[in-house]
Parts: C-alpha cells; sequence; structure tokens
C-alpha cells in the first residue's frame, strides 16, 4: 500500500494512528506499506530558499511548525492550510504502534527540488549526475529533505 498524502493532512496524532492501522487492517501478512510524510523542516527549508522566510507572517508560521510539527496557515500565503511535518522518529514510532515491523525511512524529497533553476540543472548531463550523488548522500538523513518515506511490513 502506498500512503502519499492522508499523514500530513492530519495533524491529529490518532487519526494518523487509524489510517496506519487500516492500512495494516487491509495488507496481508508480510506485506509492505510506503508512508510519505513531509519532514518537520521541509516549511524552514523552503522558506530560506524563497525568501519567505523575512515575512514575519511565514516566520511565525515556521517556527509553530518546527517546535510542533503542526502547520496553521492563518494568512493568505498560497501553502498549506493545516498540515502536519514530522520527524523520522514520530513516524517510526506511529508505524510500530500501528503494528508494522522492520521500519525504515529513507529521504525522497531533497532541499535540491528548491533551486531556482531546476529544470536547466536537469538538462545539464554534469550538473544533473553532481544532484544525482547528492540525493544518494542524503538519502540516508530523510530529516534534511522536505519529503520522506517510510516503508514498515505487516507483522
Amino acid at each position: 500500500i502506498v500512503l502519499n498524502g492522508p499523514l500530513y493532512h492530519l495533524c491529529d496524532r490518532n487519526e494518523r494512528l487509524q489510517v496506519l492501522r487500516e492500512a495494516g487492517r487491509i495488507l496481508t501478512t508480510g506485506g509492505r506499506l510506503l508512508a510519505f510524510t513531509i519532514g518537520r523542516f521541509a516549511g524552514l527549508q523552503y522558506a530560506i530558499s524563497s525568501g519567505r522566510i523575512f515575512e514575519q507572517g511565514y516566520f511565525d508560521m515556521v517556527v509553530h511548525e518546527v517546535a510542533t510539527g503542526v502547520r496553521r496557515n492563518q494568512s493568505t500565503l498560497l501553502t498549506f492550510d493545516t498540515a502536519y511535518f514530522h520527524t523520522q522518529s514520530e513516524i517510526e514510532v506511529e508505524m510500530q504502534e500501528a503494528g508494522f515491523s522492520s521500519i525504515s525511512s529513507f529521504g525522497v524529497l531533497g532541499p535540491a527540488g528548491n533551486l531556482p533553476d531546476l529544470e536547466s540543472v536537469i538538462d545539464d548531463a554534469d550538473k544533473r549526475s553532481r544532484l544525482l550523488a547528492v540525493a544518494e548522500l542524503m538519502e540516508p538523513y530523510p530529516m534534511l529533505g522536505a519529503k520522506m518515506m517510510t516503508i514498515g511490513i505487516k507483522e
């Protein structure tokens, strides 16, 4: 099962656990769950790379989400209105509590996605190769990127 979305739209931990348990209910023993989450520092990374860190409202929102994981967009900012940003340990514990084992997390969206000229970088073979090398370096450290994939096996 691939969960790409529901976990970061649920700020309530019990609701996230309910989704994970439901995924476990429909999987057969040994089945795999791929759960995608947004990393705790994704908003901060975007705010820095975009220059939005200097907007007081955006900065206040980022301070709150880094401290709590909860994004509450109380303004007209073009971003999630409400979301939950996980730490690696949080999603791994939630998956364990939902009955999954052999849990591992990987980075799937790193800060290179914030490059202003990403399209031209990708078109350049040497630069693309460098970005892939950076992605490989960062993969074991999912909190360095904006999005994580956590894999668990149903017991």
